[in-house]
């Protein structure tokens, strides 16, 4: 159904009128200066174009929105050779206005044979590409409850013809390009946001969204709608302002003409859950049609649409963090090459609230875009997907959300990146996107933990702590902050205890402690929590009470004895224990305070024997040791080992003494194998004291 000029618009069999004004008229005056024109547009009546009133429950007009623009293409011909001249847009057009006023300034002769003119709205809606010129519906749209998209309404006007000179008056007549179409969503009641909407088919007898070429030089255009690369058979409608998912949710849009014979589906995506229904056409032999220039007007009732959780974040500032070996990594916005740096949490925890750093450099702003979210550090720089890498910049990308495999988190997948999705990658330390599938060595699992708005106040200084007997004094000087109401003193370790402790004290004393190792920790607390939060605490460890067994870390050539083995992280030690994985030694986390491990575990305790070189488990149960066939695993086979200190002093080669090319190396959060090669250079020693 094609020929609609702007007069009564026909709609398709069976639904609702809808009126729009007889004609509109474009008067052109000659300007004073060569190659200007300044042209009015005048409307006969304000029921225009492209705000929807709704006259009555079977009649409506379209009124102008404030902020449309027109283009003009002007086309000359000299000697039967045609051109066009140029496109020039109006100037912005007032809300319900019946007349604009705006000079249109061609580049082409003005004293050609003749001109011909073909206008078409919205200008910004209307492209050339590779000499084709598109008037363009979007398959993204954005909906309120009284009106459709004003850049998704598209008119092309019939040709002006013939003219032999720039004429002053020209009267324009417009065709609308697709449907306009009202469903009505029945909601289930809820509380909750609607961020998008989809409407979808698997119809391919043609696209609900895409482009016409338009022809100025012949003022005419295609019927046909090409998809111009994207899906074509969706449409992502959003809400232009604040919707609930409740009652009844009118919801306008525009899209090209098709009949719907087969199926429909309707997504609705909130800020907590996916609903979804699919129609079924087919089965109920219907049809739903979609007429050039008419309204179509269809109810999809979701109040039995049980939602799906839907991974979502409000817009809000996040820290996106991810745990590797019981550490918590949070993403910087500082480079590491072409990837961005890694910061290791001290005190993450990923069961709060939210989360305070004093580097700003890990802070991201995350905003809804649609059915897609942006990250943004700072302002206009916006996280940018790679192959293989991540950075900054200045241009705008967005995200989808799926849920994590471990609680709590999400995974982050690139749109503009298809298939990469964020990883922090833990042999090398930094965040970057990757298409391979989560490992132990690409974690993908993402904690975003929102920034509390709050502010720490200052920690206490000089914090310093001993042990004496069964007692342990913990000493400080207060902080300058007047918004400080009392220090908090923490002991762990052997046995916990938390005391408060007035401001101008600066000091406490734990007594009466049994045998054990211990750490104390001071911290701030404010007088206004609503505005202020705890200092970071200061805290000092490895404090003795009585007599404990200590394993401190070795250079040099070896000897025969008791000791902590494993690789080393800063203050982590890596220990390998004696529990036996299906191929591989497990190990456990300690901690090694100046090169000091106190009180291990037994299962972490291993005697080497530097004559025999076996290294066998403390219960006396467990060697380790490697034969062919049996990789990475502890046993009652006695097997020797030679130990051998790297360059680096501290570190050790664990070859075995048969096969010496098979070294005792960590792998990833799996636990520690035999390798061909040099893999590894963070074996270090800790010997009993």
């Amino acid at each position: 159904m094609k020929k609609v000029l702007f007069t009564t618009l026909i709609l398709s069999a069976g639904v609702m009128s809808m009126v729009s004004c007889q004609k509109e008229a474009f008067v052109v005056e000659e300007a004073p200066a060569k190659g200007s024109a300044i042209m009015t547009v005048n409307a006969e009546a304000v029921a225009s174009k492209t705000f929807i009133e709704e006259v009555s429950a079977t009649e409506y007009n379209l009124k102008w929105s404030e902020g449309d623009a027109i283009a003009c293409y002007e086309v000359s011909t000299v000697e039967s050779v045609a051109t066009v001249q140029g496109k020039v847009t109006s100037t912005a057009l007032a809300a319900d206005a019946t007349s604009a006023s705006f000079t249109m300034d061609f580049s082409g002769n003005s004293g050609t044979a003749n001109y011909s003119y073909i206008f078409v709205y919205p200008a910004s809606k209307y492209t050339k590409s590779n000499d084709i010129y598109r008037a363009q519906i979007p398959d993204k749209q954005t909906f309120s409850s009284t009106s459709f998209d004003k850049d998704a309404d598209v008119l092309i006007s019939r040709a002006i013809t013939d003219q032999t000179s720039r004429p002053t008056t020209v009267e324009a007549e417009f065709e609308r390009i697709g449907a306009t179409a009202l469903m009505n969503i029945k909601a289930p009641t809820t509380t909750e946001t609607i961020r998008s909407i989809t409407f979808s088919t698997t119809e391919t007898s043609a696209y609900l969204a895409g482009y016409v070429k338009v022809y100025p030089l012949t003022g005419t255009h295609d019927s046909e709608i090409y998809s111009g690369g994207s899906d074509g058979r969706t449409l992502t409608l959003t809400p232009a302002s604040s919707t609930t998912y409740t009652g009844t949710i009118p919801v306008w849009f525009r899209l090209g003409e098709i009949t719907l014979s087969d199926n429909f589906t309707v997504v609705v995506t909130t800020n907590k859950k996916i609903y979804t229904k699919t129609v079924d056409l087919a089965s109920a032999s219907r049809t739903l049609e979609f007429n050039n220039s008419g309204l179509t007007k269809f109810n999809v009732n979701m109040t039995t649409v049980d939602g799906v959780d839907n991974p979502s974040l409000d817009d809000d500032d996040y820290y996106i963090v991810m745990k590797y070996s019981g550490n918590y990594y949070a993403m910087s916005a500082a480079a590491n090459g072409t990837r961005l740096t890694s910061i290791k949490l001290e005190d993450f925890d990923p069961d709060a609230t939210s989360y305070i750093s004093t580097d700003d450099d890990l802070v991201w702003t995350i905003t809804n875009d649609g059915d897609a979210i942006t990250i943004e550090h700072g302002t206009g720089t916006y996280l940018t997907p790679g192959s293989g890498a991540a950075s900054t910049g200045t241009t705008k990308k967005t995200y989808t959300l799926a849920s994590g495999s471990t609680s709590g988190t999400m995974l982050l997948n690139s749109v503009d990146n298809s298939g990469y999705g964020l990883r922090y990658n833990s042999n090398s330390k930094w965040f970057a996107f990757y298409n391979s599938a989560v490992s132990a060595t690409m974690i993908g699992d993402v904690y975003f933990m929102p920034k509390d708005p709050r502010t720490r106040v200052a920690a206490p200084e000089n914090v310093e702590a001993s042990a004496s007997g069964t007692t342990i004094t913990v000493i400080w000087d207060d902080a300058s902050d007047a918004n400080i109401d009392h220090y908090l003193v923490t002991l762990s370790g052997a046995a916990d205890d938390s005391q408060t402790v007035d401001v101008g004290e600066e000091g406490y004393e734990f007594t009466g402690l049994s045998d054990g190792t211990y750490a104390v920790s001071v911290e701030a607390v404010p007088s206004n929590t609503t505005l202020y939060l705890n200092s970071l605490p200061e805290t000092i460890s490895n404090l003795v009470i009585g007599s404990v067994d200590t394993y401190t870390k070795v250079t040099g050539t070896l000897t025969s004895g008791w000791y902590v083995i494993g690789g080393i992280s800063g203050n982590t030690v890596y220990a390998i224990n004696n529990t036996v994985g299906t191929s591989w030694i497990k190990y456990t986390e300690v901690t090694a305070e100046a090169g000091v491990i106190s009180d291990p575990d037994d299962s972490v305790i291993w005697y080497y024997d530097a004559t025999a070189g076996t290294i066998k488990s403390k219960d006396d149960t467990n060697y380790i040791y490697w034969t062919s066939g049996n990789v990475g695993c502890c046993g009652t086979t006695t097997y020797a080992h030679t130990v051998t200190e790297q360059s680096t002093a501290g570190n050790y080669y664990i070859a075995s003494k048969a096969t010496s090319s098979r070294i005792l190396a960590r792998n990833g959060t799996s636990g520690y194998r035999y390798y061909a090669g040099t893999q590894t250079k963070d074996i270090c020693f800790f010997k009993l004291d």
